[in-house]
């Protein structure tokens, strides 16, 4: 049993009778005694006219920290514990902190102090009362937060009306839940199944509530039945969003759950999730965050604005300007989707016989960019951020870029590369920090495109604010051996991410098993597939008798199989071998 809790109070608020009841409490139900620190008592047995006044505070802060570290469960009274200990990132995520704030008004305060002096207490009530204000303007100074704002604070209880085991009780209704710590709630945004989804429903730190939009619900049958039982609110995109919000309201009352975090896991989803949170008055991307994260044209500008190196690009609102930027560039270009993802609607143009081919041939305003062909190596980095700062950095090497792959058939995959690649003449971790703070991002996870030019520096192709999807994020979690997607869990639920340092780590790959139209008549179990040199796991998704009807996008798979290797070399080379030997194999009529 772990569990962590700080009180706070204004002086009268019954601070001390009540945390000895919630102590009894708390031993009834967990059946070990529940030590209670002071930082009162510290101050006057170990601090007080014993270190400079310069230092009382610092020492203070070592004292509530070491608390936090050294106990299972306790309970820590005084002033400012809660930023104390958030600022100073120590919080780890199964061993949950819960902050309290005891309020009492002014008039019942007074009462309860003319009681105090009337029993013995050697404390003026005056000075007492003076005591709060001194305190809140010493830990305005250090922090520029008021201690006696509920905001700060987990859990926010007036005491004016109850007695001390009224306010107990309260409390242990809104710390337990049947006999299980109060869980902080995660807002997430999916329109797919994901591994991200996936990993929540394993995440039993927390609660999470599902938040799903009625144009866009591509689950399969499987994920909507494991999901039944889930708290799963769905947005009706044909209603005014005040309307839903208004309705979210309601259905979080009845649940008797409200989002304390939200996180947006699609792509598809970023302008209408984050907009829906934010005014939900949760931390949410604004609009124009929201739009140069997902509309490429406006990321380009924004990422140019600032000396970032792109692609040359222009937006396309009519045949002609395709046909301009061409006599500007020359060929090859690319027509894509301002808004796309997997290369749908993307397309190579080399000669004007493709711009007269093109499927797309009234382009609608706003819609569509033309860019110039990069035919340089394509690579991916990503970055996991936390309160804007880049915790960890993930570089992955592609071996065949997506567009290509998916028109020409050939070896589709990733492969996670444990240390920067000596082709880099440049810093991986500075360069996506540079990205993140020009759009100002704070916690998440960011995905990056970018082409390695000939002199070993990148341009940036696109990114994207939100998980890597293809396996991505496997690769490197197996590489590494920290899941990181219980990382982003964390970095999106305000828990402080470690990672630590580790020995030499493999490179490992996922190549994208190769899909293939028609009826299933023959194809690689996933023992065989488990079999070939260098695969340590595998996903299958086809059953032999299916139907399937290739599409054109870059996601198109079977399944994966995930290689293990010393080199980027060694991993490709037996990525091409799975990636023959399942075409080969796989039959259809």
């Amino acid at each position: 049993m772990k569990l962590i809790i700080s009180i706070d109070g204004r002086i009268g608020s019954g601070k001390s009778t009540i945390i000895n009841k919630l102590r009894e409490e708390l031993k009834k139900i967990y059946g070990v005694d529940v030590p209670h620190y002071s930082c009162g008592q510290y101050y006057r047995t170990h601090l007080q006219d014993k270190i400079p006044n310069d230092r009382v505070d610092d020492a203070m802060i070592e004292f509530m920290v070491s608390v936090y570290e050294n106990n299972d469960i306790a309970i820590i009274d005084g002033r400012s514990v809660s930023f104390a200990i958030k600022t100073a990132n120590v919080l780890k995520s199964d061993k949950p902190f819960i902050s309290v704030l005891l309020d009492v008004d002014k008039d019942v305060q007074l009462t309860r102090l003319l009681e105090r002096a009337q029993s013995g207490h050697p404390e003026p009530i005056k000075y007492a009362m003076e005591r709060d204000a001194r305190d809140e303007s010493r830990c305005f100074s250090r922090y520029k937060k008021n201690i006696f704002d509920k905001k700060y604070y987990d859990l926010y209880l007036n005491t004016s009306t109850l007695r001390p085991d009224q306010a107990v009780k309260q409390l242990l209704m809104d710390i337990i839940q049947p006999g299980k710590i109060r869980k902080k709630t995660l807002l997430f945004a999916e329109e797919t199944e994901t591994p991200l989804g996936r990993k929540l429903l394993e995440r039993h730190d927390i609660n999470t509530i599902y938040l799903r939009f009625t144009e866009h619900l591509n689950f399969n049958e499987q994920y909507m039945l494991d999901t039944y039982n889930q708290n799963i609110f769905t947005v009706f995109t044909s209603r005014q969003i005040e309307d839903e919000i208004m309705r979210f309201h309601s259905w979080a009352s009845e649940i008797g759950m409200f989002p304390d975090y939200f996180y947006n896991g699609s792509e598809f989803l970023q302008e209408k999730a984050n907009r829906f949170a934010g005014q939900l008055g949760l931390s949410a991307l604004s609009e124009e965050q929201s739009l140069q994260t997902r509309d490429k044209v406006e990321m380009k500008k924004r990422l140019q604005s600032v000396g970032i190196r792109v692609n040359e690009f222009q937006p396309v609102d009519s045949m002609n300007d395709i046909i301009h930027f061409v006599g500007v560039y020359g060929y090859p270009i690319i027509f894509k989707r301002r808004k796309g993802q997997s290369c749908i609607d993307t397309y190579k143009i080399s000669s004007q016989n493709d711009i007269d081919n093109l499927p797309i041939q009234d382009p609608r305003p706003g819609k569509f960019m033309v860019e110039k062909f990069n035919p340089e190596r394509e690579w991916i980095i990503d970055g996991l951020i936390q309160d804007g700062i880049v915790a960890k950095t993930f570089v992955t090497y592609v071996p065949t870029a997506p567009l290509t792959a998916m028109t020409d058939r050939k070896l589709r995959g990733h492969i996670a590369c444990p240390e920067t690649p000596t082709v880099f003449k440049f810093d991986p971790t500075t360069y996506i920090q540079q990205v993140v703070s020009t759009i100002n991002l704070n916690n998440g996870y960011i995905h990056l495109e970018c082409f390695l030019e000939q002199d070993g520096t990148p341009t940036v192709g696109e990114f994207g604010w939100r998980p890597s999807g293809h396996r991505i994020i496997d690769n490197h979690s197996m590489a590494t051996g920290v899941d990181i997607y219980d990382k982003l869990v964390d970095v999106a639920t305000g828990k402080k991410v470690e990672f630590p340092k580790a020995a030499k780590q493999p490179y490992v790959g996922s190549v994208f098993l190769p899909k293939k139209d028609g009826e299933i008549t023959d194809m690689m179990s996933k023992d065989q597939i488990m079999s070939q040199d260098g695969v340590i796991a595998a996903e299958l998704f086809p059953k032999i008798g299916e139907k399937h009807q290739l599409q054109r996008k870059s996601s198109e798979t079977f399944g994966y199989a995930f290689i293990e290797g010393e080199s980027i070399e060694s991993v490709e080379r037996n990525m091409q071998l799975v990636f023959n030997a399942f075409f080969d194999k796989m039959k259809t009529k």
